[in-house]
């Protein structure tokens, strides 16, 4: 990493474009500009490494006829940060979402034996169409008996079908980040649930080493019992000089040390007896 001045910055990047077409240039494979993706905060990641995106060098390209919605290219997309481990820096929110071309792509990429590439997929009927989610409110017998309009123009002029079709896309958007977080809920669940297991075998195999211990002898127990304690006695007192065993009890020794002592005994007084004569 380098840094630079504010000036020397601006030579080379004075707005979001040129930050966007210099990312670009270091051989990254960013989604369409004017996707809600494509911030200056994201950008700023993506150079920096903190935020995923994938190198040119490494995209494969692989053909879907028909695709499904983009909000289940999300999905797909999302299992693949999960698996991969890069969730939390995919870069990835309900308010800042890629195109679905790069969609593609990135699942090309990571999981090439995906469903929607086999040469026989279609794709199911698509839930929650944005055309279809109901966000204006109206009295019950207001379109009673009225005709359909023959005006090429459906919405032009009127705030109303404005405001109503960003509410439907307001609720598009929510129910995706619904699904999104219970996908992550579930992910979550699962990894708790291994780890649970792991747990469990832990203190089963504690368990058998107890009750191994408990299934000793009496007698077994209490010599392993007087052994420690005889070595925890040993090592309290490493200084303690060593007593010196009793003496063996030898008859022939003892007879023949009592002889020696008797003919000294014998000797010592005929020295004696002879100092007195004159």
């Amino acid at each position: 990493m380098q840094k630079l001045s504010v000036n020397e910055f601006a030579k080379y990047i004075q707005n979001r474009r040129d930050l966007y077409e210099a990312v670009q240039r270091n051989d990254y494979y960013l989604p369409k500009y004017k996707c809600g993706m494509i911030t200056e905060a994201y950008l700023i990641g993506v150079l920096k490494g903190t935020l995923f995106c994938p190198k040119v060098t490494e995209v494969k390209m692989k053909q879907c006829v028909r695709p499904p919605s983009k909000e289940a290219l999300l999905m797909k997309f999302l299992k693949i940060a999960r698996d991969k481990g890069w969730h939390a820096s995919a870069g990835v929110d309900a308010e800042h979402l890629p195109d679905k071309r790069w969609l593609l792509d990135v699942i090309a990429t990571f999981a090439p034996d995906d469903e929607i590439f086999k040469k026989d997929y279609m794709p199911p009927a698509r839930k929650n169409k944005l055309s279809e989610i109901k966000a204006i409110e109206l009295p019950v017998e207001f379109l009673a008996d009225l005709p359909e309009s023959t005006r090429r123009s459906k919405r032009k002029g009127l705030r109303l079908a404005k405001d109503g079709l960003a509410a439907q896309r307001l609720k598009r958007l929510r129910s995706l980040q619904r699904e999104i977080g219970n996908r992550i809920i579930t992910e979550e669940t699962k990894k708790e649930e291994v780890k649970e297991k792991g747990k469990t075998k832990k203190s089963t195999s504690s368990l058998f080493e107890k009750f191994e211990a408990s299934q000793k002898s009496p007698s077994k127990r209490k010599r392993d019992q007087q052994a420690d304690e005889s070595q925890r006695m040993i090592s309290a007192s490493p200084h303690q000089p060593q007593q010196t065993p009793p003496p063996i009890f030898n008859p022939a020794v003892s007879m023949s040390q009592s002889f020696l002592n008797i003919s000294h005994g014998d000797l010592n007084t005929s020295r004696e007896s002879s100092k007195k004569k004159p």
